[in-house]
């Protein structure tokens, strides 16, 4: 299902263009071993406010009287994003346009005792899913969803009017899009992500999570534990790990040093892959 709002895709430049994905040791290991990318449910992310705060902003818009004499909602507009959020999820993977950043070792890499892997953009691209550019600026996030939510008005309009229904189907769709968008406070972090919509089927006799039915061949949909929370996964192979993964970094406090990561790449067959050691000073 690709995004209403064409800003927020993401293409690389160039076939040199390399996107940097934070992580722990563990999984590091795992890329490597596997070839594989993860993505999980985007609100378990570090951000407490993932989607909702894209969906704060939409709920402002929706609930100005003119909005509101148009669309007509059971219940108030903050209940019916809730109930619609309810029944979507985005399963994402977060890479960042900035290498050795030392607020990201600290976030997401073991607090420095991590890796960072430098992917080929243009690999993770040529992945199932949409990617996504994340905007940090509140003034656009508004100006973009104002013109997807008046694009959506028109291609909902009927001989005899609006087609309710296509518009509340309409701002669902919606809160799709807002999985790019974040919180000011998060820009050093110059995120992309790849993302992939997937939602709640509660007409069976036991809810279960499936992809849109317009998506082909989707993949395993999987759960791991959060602590006692169980978590929507996926993952999505590599279609040449050898090329995808063009750099490792080392953490600033990592312990492995660059012979030992070379001696390992090297015998999993990374041959082309560079490694570096973080520049950042901390300890």
């Amino acid at each position: 299902m690709p995004p209403s709002m064409p800003q927020l895709r993401y293409s690389p430049q160039s076939n040199d263009e390399l996107l940097y994905h934070y992580c722990s040791a563990e999984t590091l290991l795992a890329v490597l071993s596997h070839g594989t990318l993860r993505l999980c449910d985007l609100a378990t992310m570090n951000d407490s406010m993932e989607l909702s705060w894209g969906a704060k902003l939409l709920g402002e818009i929706l609930a100005r009287d003119e909005i509101l004499r148009l669309v007509r909602t059971e219940g108030t507009i903050d209940e019916f994003l809730a109930s619609a959020g309810s029944k979507f999820k985005v399963l994402a993977s977060c890479f960042s346009m900035r290498k050795d950043q030392l607020s990201q070792w600290r976030a997401y890499a073991n607090n420095g005792a991590g890796f960072c892997i430098g992917f080929s953009a243009a690999s993770i691209r040529a992945l199932r899913g949409t990617m996504m550019r994340v905007c940090y600026d509140v003034e656009a996030q508004r100006k973009m969803l104002e013109s997807a939510f008046e694009q959506s008005l028109v291609s909902s309009a009927k001989p005899d009017g609006l087609d309710a229904n296509s518009v509340r189907w309409a701002i669902m769709d919606l809160l799709l899009d807002v999985a790019g968008m974040k919180n000011p406070a998060f820009s050093e972090e110059s995120e992309v992500r790849l993302c992939n919509p997937i939602m709640v089927d509660d007409a069976a006799p036991m809810p279960k999570l499936s992809y849109p039915s317009q998506l082909l061949e989707p993949p395993d949909l999987k759960f791991l534990m959060r602590g006692t929370n169980p978590t929507p996964y996926s993952d999505l192979k590599l279609p040449d790990k050898l090329e995808a993964i063009r750099e490792v970094w080392i953490g600033p406090r990592a312990e492995a040093s660059e012979m030992q990561m070379k001696v390992m790449l090297g015998t999993m067959g990374y041959t082309k892959t560079q490694v570096i050691k973080s520049a950042a000073s901390y300890r």
